[in-house]
C-alpha cells in the first residue's frame, strides 16, 4: 500500500534544500589547458521579418554577439524580438532549454548559436504541464501547490520551486525530471506539442571522506567526512584542511577514479562513497643562521626543504670580548660543519639558528697526550651506554654546566672528552659523536671510532 504525504511548506523545503541543491545553474570543473581563450555566443536574427524591439522611449536597440571566457556565466541581452503574428518567448540552443532576455547563460568551451523561440497567441491548441511526486511507496500530495497548467507550443514552462523531503533523509530532491532529462528549479523548458509530466529527481547521499594519510607530524585530526549528493558537484577541501609540520597539501588523491585533484577544484560526486587522501609536498624552507648583529645582510640563509640535511656554516662575523661557540636550535648546539636535519616548523613559522657567544677567550682543546682508552665512554665508567649519548648532547647544549670544567659534578673530563670524540677523532665534539654511540648501541656499526669514508 502506498502512503500519502502532504508536502512541506515551500519556504521550509527551500531552507532544507539550500545547502544541497544545485541551484538554477550548473557548476563546472576547471577547464583543462586545451580550452580556447574565448568563445562566442551568437544570436541568430536571420529569420524573415525578425526585428529588434524598440526600448520604452521608442529608441532603436541592437543585439550584438558576446565574446566570453570559456566556462563562465554571461548576461543575455535585454531587448526583445518582434515578428508579425508571433510572440517572442526567448532564446534556445537545443530546442529544449529556454533563456529569457537579461537572464544568465553559461558559456562552455565552444562557440554557440542561440535562436529565437516563438509562440502563436492565436494558437488554440493547449498542452498540459503537471507534476507527480513519489519516492518508493510514498506518494506526495501535489494537488494544492502543483496544479496542472496549460501552455501553447513555444511558450516557456518555468520549472517549479517546490521540492519534497525524504522523511528518512536518505535521498534529496534536486529538481524535476521530464522525458529522461533533469531540470533544476526555475529553469525554463520549451513547451512542445505534447503534454509534459514532471517527476522528482532524487539523488542519494554518500560519504565524501578526507584523510591525511599515514604520515607523521600531524597537528590535530587526520579524518573528516561529509554527506554529499550523488551526481552533484562540490568544491574539494582547501589546502589547510589538515595541518602537518613541514609539509603542505598540494592535491587530493581520489580512490574512486585514481586521479589527483587540486585543492578547491570541482568534483562530481559518484554514486558511491569516496575517500580523498592528501598529497603532501615538503615546504621549501630557507634556514637562517643569525649571528645576532641585527643586520639582515649578515644573516646566513641556506635553502633546505623538509626532510633534507644541510651543513651548518662557519660564523661570518666577530664580536669583541666574546668567542663563537656554535649555532643554537631548540636547545641543541651545532658546530660549523655539523649536519642539520630540516624537520620543518609549524605553519607560519620559519627555521632560525642563533649564534652562541661566550664572554672571554675560547678555551684550548685538551692536550694531545690525553688519548682515548674507550671510544664512546664519555662518562668514564669504562662502558658505552645511552648515558654517554646524553652527556655528549648535554655538553654540546650547555658547556658551562656539562662541558670541560662545567659546574655539574658529572661534567665532561679531559679523558671523557677524548673518549667522546668517537666520530672522525680529532675534529672535536659534535652531534655526530653522539650519533655514532647510538649507532653502536643499535648494532648499526660494529665498533668505535667511526671514521667516515673519504671520497676520491
Amino acid at each position: 500500500m502506498k502512503h500519502y504525504i502532504n508536502r512541506f511548506a515551500a519556504t521550509a523545503v527551500s531552507a532544507v534544500m539550500a545547502a544541497i541543491s544545485l541551484g538554477a545553474f550548473p557548476a563546472y570543473a576547471e577547464s583543462d589547458t586545451s580550452a580556447p581563450e574565448t568563445v562566442t555566443i551568437h544570436f541568430d536574427l536571420s529569420g524573415e521579418g525578425v526585428t529588434v524591439a524598440e526600448d520604452a522611449d521608442g529608441n532603436p536597440q541592437t543585439i550584438e554577439d558576446i565574446v566570453s571566457k570559456p566556462n563562465s556565466s554571461n548576461r543575455l541581452p535585454s531587448p526583445k524580438l518582434e515578428k508579425d503574428g508571433l510572440t517572442f518567448s526567448g532564446w534556445t540552443n537545443d530546442g529544449i532549454h529556454g533563456y529569457t532576455p537579461n537572464s544568465v547563460f553559461w558559456a562552455y568551451e565552444e562557440d554557440i548559436t542561440l535562436v529565437p523561440v516563438w509562440s502563436d497567441p492565436e494558437d488554440s491548441n493547449y498542452h498540459t504541464v503537471s507534476y507527480e511526486a513519489t519516492l518508493g511507496d510514498l506518494v506526495f500530495d501535489t494537488s494544492k501547490d502543483l496544479k496542472p497548467v496549460q501552455y501553447r507550443k513555444g511558450e516557456f514552462v518555468n520549472v517549479s520551486l517546490i521540492k519534497y523531503v525524504d522523511p528518512e533523509m536518505k535521498y534529496a530532491q534536486v529538481g524535476w525530471t521530464y522525458d529522461g532529462m533533469e531540470f533544476q528549479s526555475q529553469e525554463n523548458v520549451i513547451m512542445n506539442d505534447k503534454d509534459i509530466l514532471f517527476t522528482p529527481t532524487w539523488h542519494t547521499f554518500y560519504k565524501l571522506s578526507y584523510t591525511a594519510g599515514d604520515v607523521d607530524n600531524l597537528l590535530g585530526g587526520g579524518q573528516m567526512s561529509y554527506d554529499k549528493l550523488e551526481l552533484t558537484k562540490t568544491d574539494l577541501g582547501a589546502a589547510d584542511k589538515f595541518s602537518r609540520i613541514g609539509y603542505k597539501i598540494t592535491g587530493w588523491f581520489c580512490d574512486y577514479d585514481g586521479k589527483t585533484y587540486l585543492p578547491l577544484s570541482m568534483f562530481e560526486m559518484p554514486s558511491q562513497d569516496v575517500t580523498m587522501t592528501a598529497v603532501w609536498d615538503p615546504i621549501p624552507y630557507v634556514i637562517v643562521f643569525d649571528p645576532g648583529t641585527k643586520k639582515d645582510s649578515e644573516r646566513i640563509k641556506i635553502p633546505g626543504p623538509t626532510g633534507t640535511t644541510i651543513t651548518c656554516p662557519d660564523i661570518n662575523v666577530e664580536k669583541t670580548g666574546y668567542y663563537f661557540d656554535g649555532w643554537s636550535y631548540e636547545g641543541v648546539i651545532y658546530q660549523p660543519g655539523d649536519d642539520f636535519y630540516v624537520e620543518g616548523a609549524p605553519a607560519g613559522k620559519g627555521i632560525s639558528l642563533s649564534a652562541v657567544w661566550v664572554a672571554g677567550s675560547k678555551p684550548t682543546e685538551p692536550s694531545s697526550d690525553i688519548t682515548a682508552t674507550c671510544y664512546g665512554d664519555a662518562t668514564g665508567d669504562d662502558q658505552v651506554l645511552m648515558n654517554d649519548v646524553v652527556l655528549i648532547m648535554q655538553a654540546l647544549a650547555n658547556k658551562d654546566v656539562y662541558g670541560i670544567g662545567g659546574s655539574d659534578e658529572n661534567a665532561l673530563t679531559d679523558k671523557g672528552l677524548a673518549n667522546a670524540d668517537c666520530y672522525n677523532p680529532g675534529d672535536g665534539l659534535t652531534v655526530k659523536d653522539a650519533q655514532s654511540v647510538q649507532k653502536l648501541l643499535l648494532d648499526l656499526i660494529n665498533e668505535l671510532p667511526e671514521v667516515p669514508e673519504i671520497s676520491e
